[in-house]
């Protein structure tokens, strides 16, 4: 007897059946699912070996108190790690945890993917590191946040997250004043720093920078850090941009 084909199903010689199509259950999104806030992950079905990506939360940007004229620092973007799993066993759980992205002058939180019903060593990745706000006196700046998120648990590859951009003031030529403006924050997994506008990252951009009397502005995307806030030494207190959540990605 030849091999024979049909659809997805494979004959061979001895009369054996294989099949091509994925038999992973339902909402299982083809093959992977995406978690972007915390819950359970069930091995589908035919499965035991995955690849799982690990984002932390984006920092946030830094606050600016109202009675300085002065601008906060861009939030660090988030750590992204990964790691691959085998032998495990379908129909048994993992959990997942997101990092939630910081709020103006906070850190990110750290991801991870632990044990359920199915045992492993926990996969971590860091959530980026919070902007600095300024020094409570005129034209002083923000530092930008460190360089992001830079600690990870049982990765196989790992990437530390951009830094933050420091904050920055601009001479305005129209008016004879210094104008504050703020650093955005460095994108998850992304390179270098952003002093001025928007940092760019794997997973998204850090927030973009804003002049003036401003908060700062969130970061897109996933684990990516929010831009510092301004102020021109009137108005309220200004809050720093929040960084985005974290993310964790499973493929099989």
């Amino acid at each position: 007897m030849a091999i024979t084909v049909s659809g997805t199903q494979i004959t061979f010689n001895d009369a054996t059946v294989q099949t091509t199509a994925f038999t992973g259950g339902a909402g299982q999104g083809g093959r992977g699912q995406a978690f972007t806030s915390s819950g359970t992950f069930t091995i589908p079905t035919g499965i035991n070996a995955l690849k799982v990506t690990v984002v932390g939360g984006g920092g946030g940007g830094g606050n600016v108190p109202s009675s300085t004229n002065s601008y906060g620092g861009g939030g660090g973007g988030a750590a992204v790690g990964i790691q691959y799993l085998t032998g495990l066993n379908a129909g048994s759980t993992l959990s997942v945890t997101i990092g939630g992205g910081g709020g103006g002058s906070s850190g990110g939180g750290t991801s991870s993917v632990s044990s359920g019903s199915q045992s492993i060593t926990t996969i971590s990745a860091s959530g980026g590191s919070a902007g600095g706000s300024p020094p409570n006196s005129n034209d002083s700046q923000g530092a930008g946040g460190g360089d992001g998120g830079n600690s990870f648990a049982n990765c196989a590859l790992s990437f530390r997250g951009g830094s933050g951009g420091t904050g920055r003031m601009l001479f305005n030529s129209e008016f004879p004043a210094y104008t504050p403006t703020s650093g955005g924050g460095g994108g998850a997994g992304g390179s270098g720093c952003f002093s001025f506008g928007q940092g760019g990252g794997a997973f998204g951009s850090g927030g973009l920078g804003v002049s003036g009397r401003n908060n700062g502005n969130a970061g897109a995307g996933y684990g990516n850090g929010g831009s510092g806030a301004g102020a021109d030494g009137s108005g309220g207190n200004r809050t720093g941009g929040s960084g985005s959540s974290g993310l964790v990605l499973f493929e099989f």
